[in-house]
C-alpha cells in the first residue's frame, strides 16, 4: 500500500509540474508572438502615415497647376479657334507647366479633355490617344478628387500615373491633368525600414502587383509565388476584387521555403496596402533559451517529487489529496490556487515549491499582460491600452478633446547623434506627458514619434490650447541630453469632441489631419479642429 501511495503521489505531482511548465512555455511563446505583431503593426502605421502624407502633398502640389489660367483656357478653346503662332506658344508654355517638378520630379505630363482625348503631352506620340475607357478617366469623371495607378512598360522602370481634375471658374470639370513620376522615393523609404535580420516591407497595388526595394526583392512582381493557400493570397484577391473586410490585420505566407508572419494596413486613399513581414523562425529563436530553462526547471521538480515519494507514509494521504486538488486547479488555469500548509516537513516543502512555481507563473502572466499594454521606453500606455481608455471615457463628459503630437527633428537626431540619443529624447517627452494632470489628461505613445493625449472634463477656458502651449514649451525646452545639444520641435493637432458620437479611430485621424495642418503651415504652434468647423490658433 505504501509503495502504491508513493507511486501515486509521484505521478500526481509529476504530471502537474510538467503541465505547469508547459503552460508557462505556452504563455511565453504567445506573449512573444503578440508583442512582435504589435511591433509590426506599429511599422505599418508608420508606413501608412508616411505614404499618405507624401501622396497628399503631391496631390496638393499638382492641384495648384490646375489653377493656372493658361491651362484652363486651353481646355476651353478649340484648336481651330486659335491663332497658330499664339497657339504654338501656348502649347510650349503648357508643356513646361506639365513637366514642372513639384515635391517629386515629374517625368511626363499630359492634358486630357472631357472626351478623354489627350490634347497635349510631353510625349508627342501620346497626343490624340483616347483614354475614355481607362481607370484614370473613369475614376476622375466619377467624381474622384484624384487618381493614382501603376504603370508598367517593358524595359522601363516602374512608374506611377497621377491625375487630378481641372475645373473652370464655375467649378465644372473641364478636363484632367495627368503626371507621371517614379517610385524611387517610395522604394528608398521601404529600404530604410529595418525589420530584424529577415524582415522586409512591401506594398501591394490594387492590381495585385507588389512593390519592393530593388536590392532586397524584385522591384515589381505578380504574386504566383505566394499562391499556396496562405492568407496573403486571400488578402491580394480580396483587395483586387474590392472585397477587403478589414483595413488592417495579420498575414502569413511561405516564400522560398521560409514561413513568414506579419501585418498589413490599407494606406490612405486605398490605392495600396502596406505590408511588413519577418521570418517566423527569427521571432521564435529567442524562445529556445527559455525552453531549456523550462525543461531544467521541470527536471528539478521531477527529482524532488521522486525523493518525496520514497519517504512518504500513510499519514500523508489526505494532505496529498489536498495538494492534488490545488495543483489541478492550477493546471485548469486558476493561478490563484495555492497548496495549504501541512505538518509534514517534506510535504510542506512540496507545497512551497508548487506555490512558488504558481507565483512565478502568475507574476509572469501579469508582467506579460502589462508589457503588451505599456510602452517600454516611455512607460506610457501604448496604442492598444489608449483605445481601451477611449472606449471607456469618450462622450462620458461634456468637455473632451484629443491632442495628437508629432516630434520634429528626430530623424536628424537619430542620423547624426545616434538612436540612443533619440531614445532618450523620447523618454524625456514621456516624462513631460506623465507630468500632466492625471485627473483630466490621459497620455499615450502611439508609436515612433507620435503621442496622443485625451483631455476631458476640464473647466478652464480653452484648456486644451493651454495644455498644447505648455507641451510645446516643455518639449522645445529639451536642449541637452547629458552634454549633447539637441534641437527638438513638435507639431500638435487638437480635435475637439462634440456630442455627435464618432468612432475613436476617426477622431484620431481627424486630430492627425489637424496636426498635419499645423506642420504644413509651419508658422503656427498647433492647429485646432472642431467636428463642424475649424479654427486656427
Amino acid at each position: 500500500m505504501m509503495r502504491k501511495i508513493q507511486i501515486t503521489v509521484i505521478l500526481l505531482v509529476l504530471a502537474p509540474s510538467i503541465l505547469i511548465a508547459g503552460v508557462m512555455y505556452y504563455y511565453t511563446k504567445s506573449a512573444i508572438v503578440e508583442e512582435k505583431y504589435e511591433s509590426l503593426a506599429g511599422i505599418t502605421q508608420m508606413m501608412d502615415f508616411y505614404i499618405s502624407q507624401r501622396y497628399n502633398t503631391l496631390i496638393s502640389d499638382i492641384s495648384k497647376k490646375t489653377e493656372m489660367d493658361i491651362l484652363k483656357r486651353r481646355l476651353e478653346t478649340q484648336e481651330a479657334d486659335s491663332d497658330k503662332g499664339s497657339y504654338n506658344e501656348t502649347r510650349e508654355k503648357i508643356k513646361q507647366l506639365l513637366s514642372q517638378n513639384v515635391s517629386v520630379p515629374i517625368l511626363e505630363g499630359a492634358l486630357v479633355n472631357l472626351k478623354g482625348e489627350v490634347i497635349l503631352s510631353n510625349r508627342p506620340q501620346e497626343e490624340g490617344l483616347i483614354l475614355n475607357k481607362t481607370n484614370l478617366y473613369n475614376s476622375i469623371m466619377s467624381g474622384a478628387e484624384s487618381y493614382m495607378g501603376l504603370v508598367i512598360e517593358p524595359g522601363s522602370t516602374e512608374k506611377v500615373e497621377i491625375a487630378v481634375p481641372v475645373f473652370d471658374n464655375n467649378e465644372r470639370i473641364t478636363g484632367i491633368i495627368k503626371q507621371i513620376i517614379t517610385l524611387d522615393n517610395i522604394k528608398k523609404y521601404l529600404g530604410s525600414i529595418k525589420v530584424g535580420e529577415t524582415g522586409y516591407t512591401f506594398l501591394i497595388w490594387n492590381n495585385g502587383q507588389m512593390i519592393f526595394q530593388d536590392d532586397i526583392r524584385r522591384s515589381i512582381m505578380l504574386y504566383p509565388e505566394y499562391q499556396n493557400g496562405s492568407n496573403l493570397e486571400k488578402l491580394i484577391f480580396d483587395y483586387r476584387m474590392d472585397q477587403l473586410e478589414e483595413p488592417e490585420g495579420t498575414v502569413s505566407y511561405s516564400s522560398n521555403g521560409a514561413e513568414f508572419m506579419g501585418t498589413y494596413k490599407l494606406v490612405g486613399d486605398e490605392f495600396c496596402i502596406a505590408v511588413v513581414a519577418i521570418e517566423k523562425e527569427e521571432i521564435l529563436s529567442g524562445l529556445t533559451q527559455h525552453k531549456m530553462k523550462f525543461l531544467g526547471f521541470a527536471s528539478l521538480i521531477i527529482l524532488v517529487t521522486i525523493l518525496i515519494g520514497f519517504i512518504i507514509s500513510n499519514s500523508v494521504h489526505k494532505p496529498i489529496q489536498r495538494i492534488i486538488s490545488n495543483t489541478r486547479k492550477l493546471v485548469n488555469g486558476d493561478l490563484t490556487a495555492r497548496c495549504p500548509a501541512v505538518k509534514n516537513e517534506i510535504l510542506q516543502e512540496l507545497c512551497n515549491n508548487i506555490n512558488n512555481l504558481a507565483d512565478r507563473v502568475q507574476k509572469n502572466e501579469r508582467e506579460l499582460r502589462m508589457s503588451s499594454r505599456i510602452d517600454g521606453m516611455t512607460h506610457l500606455p501604448n496604442r492598444c491600452m489608449m483605445y481601451e481608455v477611449l472606449d471607456t471615457l469618450l462622450y462620458k463628459h461634456p468637455n473632451q478633446a484629443l491632442l495628437l503630437l508629432e516630434l520634429e527633428g528626430m530623424e536628424v537626431i537619430n542620423a547624426n547623434l545616434g538612436h540612443d540619443i533619440g531614445d532618450k529624447v523620447i523618454m524625456e517627452v514621456g516624462d513631460i506627458l506623465r507630468a500632466l494632470p492625471h485627473n483630466v489628461c490621459y497620455s499615450s505613445r502611439l508609436g515612433g514619434n507620435t503621442f496622443l493625449v485625451l483631455v476631458t472634463n476640464w473647466t478652464s477656458f480653452k484648456y486644451p490650447e493651454r495644455i498644447a502651449k505648455k507641451l510645446i514649451k516643455k518639449i522645445e525646452g529639451i536642449k541637452f541630453i547629458g552634454e549633447i545639444h539637441v534641437d527638438v520641435g513638435v507639431n500638435i493637432g487638437i480635435q475637439y469632441i462634440d456630442e455627435e458620437k464618432i468612432d475613436k479611430k476617426k477622431l484620431i485621424k481627424q486630430s492627425h489631419m489637424a496636426m498635419s495642418k499645423a506642420k504644413m503651415e509651419g508658422n503656427k504652434p498647433f492647429f485646432v479642429s472642431y467636428s463642424s468647423k475649424q479654427k486656427e490658433v
